[in-house]
């Protein structure tokens, strides 16, 4: 039956392949973290990482831990409808983490990772609980990177 409302890309990412959540990209940009559109919706899973493309449009998944994957998701209401989706923070290191040949090493790597390649609305990080980045961090395969972001917030918050 048709509502002439439109249907919801992160509630049908979660049902197409679950357990699910939707992170990445497509969790910054709905937060406004970036200002990029972004056309592909990328979620999280403990199952194998695959793709899928349909009417609606192209979902892609990435594995991680159980581990990983219970940090940091909540439940969002949005248009009627509830979804899975990464926290800010999450959003951020699901990005870091799923990037294949990302090592931030350094803070100033940090710093030219969230302005110049993903053009980061870095006055956001303010507001980020670093409680959460430190539990990220613990549970992620790029842990040193993660750990190289939190030292950058913190030093960013004391300027």
């Amino acid at each position: 039956m048709e509502t002439g409302k439109e249907l919801s890309k992160e509630l049908i990412a979660n049902h197409i392949y679950g357990p699910s959540y939707v992170g990445c990209e497509y969790a910054m940009r709905h937060y406004g973290l970036i200002p990029e559109r972004v056309y592909q919706v990328t979620s999280v899973t403990t199952k194998h990482s695959r793709d899928f493309e349909n009417a609606v449009g192209r979902f892609s998944y990435q594995n991680c831990s159980p581990e990983y994957f219970a940090v940091g998701v909540r439940i969002e209401h949005a248009d009627g409808v509830n979804f899975l989706i990464a926290t800010p923070e999450k959003a951020l290191c699901d990005v870091i983490n799923f990037s294949k040949c990302l090592n931030l090493r350094f803070m100033k790597d940090v710093e030219t990772y969230l302005e110049e390649d993903i053009r980061f609305d870095t006055d956001a990080l303010e507001g980020f609980d670093i409680k959460l980045l430190e539990r990220c961090a613990l549970a992620s395969r790029k842990q040193s990177s993660i750990n190289m972001l939190i030292k950058y917030i913190k030093h960013v918050r004391h300027l």
